[in-house]
């Protein structure tokens, strides 16, 4: 919508004052949540008990970690846009990366648990030398901060200049301080426990933007009346155009699913954090359950985007032959 709206406007802002004061009311709670981990820093006595929360997080917070670490800005965009482009062919990656919650609390937890690591490149340094680990350390920093955390955050600035017409740059420093400002102070407990909060608040939200959007096209049966390409509804596409190839999704994706979430540190980091096996396998129980809302929440806002601002978004439908449609 923000794309959509853009021409005739640089913000969309509606807000009144008991919102400006609701986004306050967060971002201090935000705040305080690391400043009170901060304050009881004492307690953490060890790298260990900074990194994964004295190995004592409860499995509800597993799971909901496991979900906000998973579900940023980036992903509410994306998969909204690729909705409206696509349909709910781009939902495949959430709904098979579910799977991999099962293997990485089944197959990778107890080994990690058993090697005795909380990074994995401690790891690459007990198999093989110093010189892997220092490597994989400064290849995960890279690929993060330039890539994953450097389109996180501009996604992030997108909703802040849509919503409250903020700056670019004063969004960017704001969301860097905030973020950084509760995650050094209060490791991961302070990180797992503002996840808990953010999980809530984004299922709530998601789940009114989502009711909204389909009430707005008269439910799921105005929304496939007004969207003439009915390929939208189609969870495998095998048309030569689409960006989710079939011969893709099960013969490249697992791939990336699984490195993603049984290997990448963001991940198993929050699976090590837990109190035991049984609380790690239950959080990534939760965990991939979790992952099987955002196809619904996120991409049919999208495609009721679609079916409502064809012209605005640049998707308008083509009739094809045999009743189809294309998406232009």
């Amino acid at each position: 919508l923000h794309l959509a709206k853009e021409r005739e406007s640089p913000s969309l802002s509606k807000m009144h004052a008991v919102d400006h004061v609701l986004v306050v009311s967060y971002i201090l709670l935000i705040v305080g949540i690391g400043v009170w981990f901060a304050r009881h820093r004492g307690e953490q006595s060890s790298a260990q008990d900074y990194f994964l929360a004295s190995k004592r997080t409860h499995w509800f917070v597993v799971g909901c970690s496991f979900f906000a670490s998973n579900i940023g800005s980036d992903s509410i965009i994306g998969l909204s846009g690729a909705g409206a482009g696509f349909g709910l062919a781009a939902s495949i990656f959430d709904w098979g990366s579910a799977w991999f919650f099962v293997l990485l609390g089944w197959i990778f937890i107890p080994f990690y648990h058993k090697t005795r690591i909380f990074t994995l490149p401690q790891y690459l340094e007990l198999r093989f030398d110093g010189r892997l680990r220092a490597y994989l350390s400064a290849l995960s920093l890279l690929g993060m901060v330039l890539v994953a955390y450097a389109l996180t955050i501009y996604s992030a600035v997108i909703v802040l200049r849509t919503v409250l017409d903020w700056a670019m740059w004063p969004s960017i420093v704001a969301i860097v301080v905030v973020t950084a400002f509760y995650t050094f102070s209060g490791g991961l407990k302070a990180v797992v426990y503002t996840e808990v909060l953010q999980t809530v608040l984004l299922l709530i939200g998601t789940t009114i933007t989502c009711a909204t959007a389909l009430s707005s096209v008269g439910g799921i049966s105005g929304l496939q009346e007004r969207l003439a390409d009915k390929r939208m509804f189609h969870l495998l596409r095998t048309d030569p155009d689409t960006p989710y190839p079939v011969a893709g999704i099960f013969l490249g994706a697992p791939w990336l699913i699984g490195w993603y979430h049984c290997c990448n540190q963001d991940m198993v980091q929050r699976g090590l954090s837990a109190r035991d096996e049984d609380h790690a396998k239950a959080g990534c129980v939760m965990a991939g359950w979790l992952k099987l809302l955002p196809p619904l929440l996120f991409c049919l806002p999208g495609m009721a985007a679609h079916a409502l601002y064809p012209a605005e978004l640049g998707c308008a439908d083509e009739p094809l032959e045999g009743g189809g449609g294309r998406s232009t």
